[in-house]
């Protein structure tokens, strides 16, 4: 006796991706949140430009990613812990806090968050 299966793989494909789409959108917040609470505020203008990018979606991949659309003059100082060059960033008291700041927003994040993705 022979039988053939019918399986609609357009459909299982579809769900599936929306069904990431979904997931990594939440996990973007989550990042974005993160990347916030670990940034310091002088007038707020770190936080405001952190944002997650628009899901692009290709054959193999789908990605999405977190940035800060607006590269201020001192977000290098505050990231990267740069020491070549005397930067004063004050905080809103205008108390200097670059020295040794190290914030490292976007690193720490993740290092912290690599591994945290649940499929």
């Amino acid at each position: 006796m022979w039988f053939t299966i019918n399986i609609k793989y357009d459909k299982i494909r579809k769900d599936a991706i929306n069904n990431a789409k979904n997931k990594l959108n939440i996990f973007a917040d989550k990042v974005v949140l993160w990347v916030k609470s670990r940034t310091p505020e002088d007038t707020r203008n770190l936080v405001t430009w952190i944002w997650k990018s628009e899901q692009i979606f290709t054959w193999t991949k789908l990605l999405q990613k977190v940035y800060d659309k607006k590269w201020l003059k001192y977000t290098k100082f505050v990231e990267y812990w740069v020491w070549w060059k005397p930067f004063n960033y004050h905080k809103p008291k205008w108390s200097v806090f670059f020295v040794a700041v190290w914030a490292w927003m976007f690193r720490r994040t993740y290092f912290d968050l690599k591994n945290k993705f649940n499929w």
